[in-house]
């Protein structure tokens, strides 16, 4: 059975969210488009169900985890 990075965030979806939002963590994929795109929509689903936030809400923050990483 293979275990994909997204069967990955969802398991440790708690210390991802912490790491993520509260510790300033960084996510960084390696692989092809679709991969990094499922893997974004994946962490975008955990970061939405931790902090409560409407659709429009989570891609404001998601927007501004990009921005975050480059301005560092």
């Amino acid at each position: 059975m293979q275990t994909y990075v997204q069967d990955l965030l969802r398991r440790e979806r708690e210390a991802i969210a912490r790491q993520v939002m509260e510790e300033g963590g960084h996510v960084y994929v390696c692989g092809d488009c679709t991969m990094a795109e499922e893997v974004y929509q994946t962490l975008k689903s955990v970061v939405q169900t931790k902090a409560s936030l409407n659709d429009a809400e989570v891609e404001n923050y998601m927007l501004s985890l990009r921005v975050r990483s480059f301005t560092r």
